[in-house]
């Protein structure tokens, strides 16, 4: 590229390709699923705050190169290569790519150069500069809203914003666009009653398109565009319904973008937040990582949110997938207990579910495996108080555990070496803290 400005290009067509390409060569990897995951959804996070910035920046000085390396130029940037690649097609897309690096061969060139070549290579049937201009030049993203009026759906749209004011109403102290925050997007949906996905442009306005007697429409297929989608009550009960009767109606990265969206909607306070349980309760029957993935960095956010709250032991326990062999492998709950006692809040925690589930666990591996001895290693590696000794070794006195017997000897030899290191070690670790720490 000629300068800078542009360098966002280089990087997201870098990037798309190195997840299409994968996906091309190996795709039971179903990589453009994790791509969505890694890139699309952590950019929508980020552009939708009021302090983001346009991909394509404006660099005056070689001091502002730096700024230009952060997820909104890097994620947004191949995220909306991806958006491109879609509504252009294949074809088109690797014919202009083509005509372009021919072209342009031992020269430099700029955005709009790119975008000429691929409206050429569409019989300019597309202006991709006008569409892409919109995506490129001004901060943020759209919010499609979707409402049902009989056979007829009508589309809507206005900037995202995750805003500490009610409603989502901040458009007033956004700095100006010249495109007034208005985007060419191009909205692909699906219902019941189609084999495959269809499009329709809008064009910077709303718009209206007939759906026939649907029972359900799902739009933005596979989060290909860089918008969220919100729906009125009805349709997002049905899709709900969908989810919990047949979640496989659904592609995983469909399924991972509805997460995704009413989640993010109702932190900004545009959906109510039971919409989004609602819909969390189909993960019973998810196996995908795409949508496991999406939801729980939703549902971590909230539960450290709500760790001072009065609902927070109820959503930990609505989260707690450790003891279910048919959800969580037998040899994965070591790994479970073992990072929660590894957390200073939570080492008595960790112990105390292995005391109290001990039974159970014991039917589950037997005397005979080593995992036994593991736990009982995992869950008491960072004990360090006589009390913890004291409590260890009294629970275990007289009990039978087996092959975990060994485990067991050298998990109470620890706790008592950490027991004389802290004794020895305490005050004169603390008096040098007093004295070093100004």
């Amino acid at each position: 590229m000629k300068w800078w400005n542009d360098y966002w290009l280089n990087e997201g067509f870098t990037t798309l390709f190195e997840y299409q390409g994968v996906d091309q060569y190996i795709p039971e990897w179903r990589m453009m699923e994790q791509f969505i995951i890694d890139k699309t959804q952590p950019a929508l996070a980020l552009d939708a705050l009021a302090c983001s910035h346009p991909i394509s920046a404006n660099v005056t000085d070689p001091s502002e190169i730096d700024a230009i390396f952060d997820t909104i130029s890097l994620n947004k940037g191949t995220a909306v290569l991806y958006m491109l690649a879609n509504f252009l097609h294949k074809e088109n897309l690797e014919n202009g790519l083509n005509d372009y690096l021919i072209s342009y061969k031992y020269q430099n060139a700029e955005m709009k150069d790119l975008w000429n070549v691929l409206s050429k290579n569409t019989n300019q049937t597309l202006d991709v500069k006008v569409v892409m201009d919109t995506w490129t030049n001004q901060m943020g993203f759209p919010l499609v809203t979707l409402k049902r009026e009989n056979n007829t759906i009508v589309a809507t749209q206005k900037r995202f914003l995750v805003t500490v004011e009610k409603g989502n109403n901040t458009h007033h102290a956004l700095p100006p666009s010249g495109y007034d925050y208005k985007w060419h997007i191009p909205l692909t949906y699906f219902s019941n009653n189609d084999s495959e996905v269809k499009y329709v442009w809008m064009n910077m306005t709303e718009t209206k398109f007939e759906v026939g007697d649907i029972k359900w429409i799902k739009a933005n297929v596979n989060q290909t565009g860089f918008y969220r989608v919100m729906y009125d009550d009805d349709i997002w009960a049905s899709l709900i319904k969908v989810l919990k009767t047949n979640h496989k109606v659904f592609s995983a990265a469909d399924r991972a973008s509805l997460i995704d969206d009413a989640f993010s909607l109702s932190r900004a306070g545009v959906l109510n937040v039971s919409v989004a349980l609602e819909l969390s309760l189909y993960l019973n029957n998810e196996r995908d990582y795409a949508p496991w993935a999406a939801a729980i960095e939703h549902l971590k956010s909230w539960a450290r949110r709500l760790s001072e709250s009065l609902a927070y032991k109820s959503f930990l326990k609505y989260l707690i997938e450790t003891l279910d062999t048919n959800l969580v492998k037998p040899e994965d709950v070591k790994l479970v207990l073992e990072v929660v006692a590894a957390n200073p809040e939570g080492r008595l925690l960790a112990w105390r579910h292995l005391k109290a589930y001990w039974p159970t666990m014991h039917s589950l591996y037997g005397n005979s495996t080593m995992l036994m001895g593991n736990l009982i290693s995992a869950v008491t590696a960072h004990l360090s108080t006589p009390y913890d000794f004291y409590e260890v070794s009294t629970y275990f006195n007289g009990m039978d555990v087996g092959s975990a017997s060994r485990a067991l000897e050298q998990s109470l030899e620890i706790i008592q070496l950490n027991i004389n290191w802290v004794s020895q070690n305490e005050e004169e670790v603390n008096n040098w803290l007093r004295k070093n720490l100004k």
